[in-house]
């Protein structure tokens, strides 16, 4: 079957109802409670787990082929970043999606990420169907077309900037730039759960300039898509562990191009 990589998995399924509930049916006459498990089931052939699809291994699928679309192979950057630094487990989780046909083997200047056509389709349908709470049905995080137009546009410099801080003032986690007394600085913010549901700082970085401070939002700006993941980190662990986390990943693209560079090494992070 084609693939169309606009269109996410799944849409060539109906709904049916057999009086009771909502099915989707695929071509074969197979049934599912939900597109995910069509997915699951249906495509990977992966049994359910406690009636349902593993939640856990959908979001790190989804996480992968997000970060293939929106950066160059970057080994090292990833495997610190979602497989704590195990090159092990990250090249034989890669090689199952090739396998399965979600990521080529071979990478071209036309799509560097290395993402098939299904790779796209099926990022698609992970991103529309995340399992947020409702009140997380607002833009609680980038969307993959966001992320995307990210990539293509050629803006940049200050006037990104501000575009990504403007799109993330309606997001459930952010970073922005903000000035703590003297000091330029990064701010994350993430929404609570409370009665009045506020955003919140659970982590800072400050700056000697305002220069270095832009160089570094350039940085985390271009991994929006990791922003959720990263608040985690602040939120379960603490704030000096999302600074070594940075740190970690941010020395991974590094390790990917040596000839890049984020800032000197002066540049203070404080959490």
């Amino acid at each position: 079957m084609d693939v169309d990589p606009q269109l996410p998995f799944g849409f060539w399924l109906i709904i049916e109802n057999d009086g009771r509930k909502d099915e989707f049916v695929d071509r074969d006459g197979r049934r599912y409670a939900t597109i995910r498990e069509a997915f699951w089931t249906g495509r990977l052939n992966l049994p359910l787990i406690n009636d349902q699809p593993a939640p856990d291994q959908l979001e790190l699928m989804h996480s992968v082929l997000a970060f293939r679309i929106r950066s160059r192979a970057s080994s090292n950057e990833l495997a610190n970043d979602l497989f704590g630094a195990n090159h092990l487990v990250h090249n034989v989780y890669l090689d199952w999606l090739a396998n399965i046909g979600l990521l080529a083997r071979d990478y071209d200047e036309r799509n560097p990420g290395g993402v098939t056509a299904e790779g796209h389709s099926v990022l698609l349908m992970l991103d529309a169907t995340r399992p947020y709470s409702v009140r997380r049905e607002r833009p609680g995080a980038p969307s993959i077309g966001f992320l995307a137009g990210l990539a293509e546009e050629s803006i940049a410099g200050e006037a990104r900037r501000q575009r990504i801080e403007a799109a993330a003032a309606e997001w459930d986690v952010a970073f922005v730039r903000r000035e703590i007394g003297s000091n330029a600085a990064i701010v994350l913010l993430k929404r609570g759960d409370g009665r009045v549901p506020v955003l919140e700082t659970v982590w800072s970085a400050t700056f000697p300039t305002r220069r270095l401070r832009d160089a570094f939002y350039d940085w985390i700006c271009s991994r929006a898509d990791r922003w959720v993941d990263w608040s985690k980190v602040s939120r379960s662990i603490g704030g000096s562990e999302l600074t070594q986390h940075l740190l970690v990943v941010l020395a991974g693209s590094l390790a990917d191009d040596p000839s890049a560079t984020i800032m000197p090494a002066s540049a203070a992070l404080t959490s």
